[in-house]
């Protein structure tokens, strides 16, 4: 996994989510945003911005995520210049 600090902003992210439906059923959702702060580098905690194509009504835009390196994917986690990280947040 990438180190947690500020070379991480503007980095695009995917994060893998459980949600619900309203029925009770649910349903996995990945989401796309970009590392915008890193908030405790040593907790290893950033804002991330989230797509608007990503969003269910009522998701925040913008929330504090700790990046674990048990949820990385380490596939796809490119350098800076390809920026990009995946997160499975449901294992």
């Amino acid at each position: 996994m990438p180190k947690v600090d500020n070379t991480l902003v503007g980095f695009k992210i995917k994060m893998l989510f459980s949600d619900t439906e309203t029925d009770g059923s649910s349903f996995l959702n990945w989401y796309h945003g970009e590392v915008t702060k890193t908030v405790n580098k040593n907790a290893g905690a950033v804002l991330i911005t989230w797509s608007d194509e990503s969003l269910i009504k009522g998701d925040p835009k913008i929330s504090k995520h700790k990046l674990q390196k048990t949820k990385w994917n380490p596939k796809v986690t490119k350098n800076r210049q390809g920026e990009s990280i995946e997160l499975n947040n449901c294992s």
